[in-house]
């Protein structure tokens, strides 16, 4: 919050009050609001001191940058750190290989981890990899999806998603359950990952997976806007001029 007044304000509880009700309005809008307050001609005096001089408040929401974590550095995983640093994410990477990892490979990482992931036994030193309710995971390994879940298992991040088959989800789920791991949270790890966009590439896929994240960061349905708003339909002439392939 900064506040700009013809006097050093301190606040008392109905002034506060006020700003704690048009706070909650910032974060539910997204953009700032601009208070003014004169004691002198309204309400306001019944609540604060007795001070009349006018006060102007400006409450700004300053959110932390959102953070990405990409469980491997494969095609799919460089290209997603490349998409998400476009949109302006703090990405880090994490892989068991190291020539993976180097900045000719991955020159958008914030961060990348080198982890041991030995495959005869399957099992995967720990990651200590920190993450919060602003984090979003992506799991994209080339064969260690289940020892990096079962690590995750847990985890506040808002999002988690597993670049892996249905039935090869099935088989991690059920061993990991099998373990104990928390149903709940499982059911929350989205597989098939990203919007259907009919992605093929590296880059497609992780352009429909960034935009799962961002609808879902945003609390969207991730739905054509032309469905949400009700626009109307764009002509058939004017989508075979915008679609030559359809001639």
């Amino acid at each position: 919050m900064v506040s700009r007044s013809f006097w050093q304000p301190s606040f008392d509880l109905g002034m506060k009050m006020l700003i704690s009700d048009e706070t909650q309005r910032v974060l539910s809008d997204n953009y700032a609001h601009r208070l003014g307050f004169n004691p002198a001609l309204s309400a306001v005096q019944r609540l604060t001191s007795t001070r009349r001089a006018p006060v102007e408040i400006l409450l700004d929401l300053f959110e932390p940058r959102p953070q990405l974590l990409i469980i491997g550095a494969g095609h799919i995983g460089a290209a997603l750190t490349k998409v998400a640093k476009y949109l302006g994410w703090h990405v880090r990477v994490v892989d068991d290989r190291a020539d993976f990892l180097t900045r000719e490979h991955l020159p958008d990482a914030d961060e990348t981890r080198l982890v041991e992931y030995v495959a005869a036994t399957e099992k995967l030193a720990p990651m200590n990899l920190r993450v919060t309710a602003s984090t979003a995971v992506v799991i994209a390994t080339w064969g260690w999806d289940e020892p990096a879940l079962r690590q995750l298992a847990g985890a506040p991040a808002f999002y988690v998603g597993l670049v892996a088959s249905a039935r090869k989800s099935i088989v991690i789920f059920d061993a990991l359950r099998a373990e104990g791991i928390d149903s709940a949270w499982l059911d929350r790890v989205r597989v098939p990952v990203g919007l259907d966009v009919g992605a093929e590439t590296p880059e497609e896929i992780a352009l429909a997976i960034m935009a799962e994240i961002l609808a879902v960061a945003r609390h969207k349905s991730g739905r054509p806007l032309q469905q949400i708003r009700r626009a109307d339909p764009v002509p058939l002439s004017v989508q075979t001029s915008m679609n030559p392939a359809a001639e």
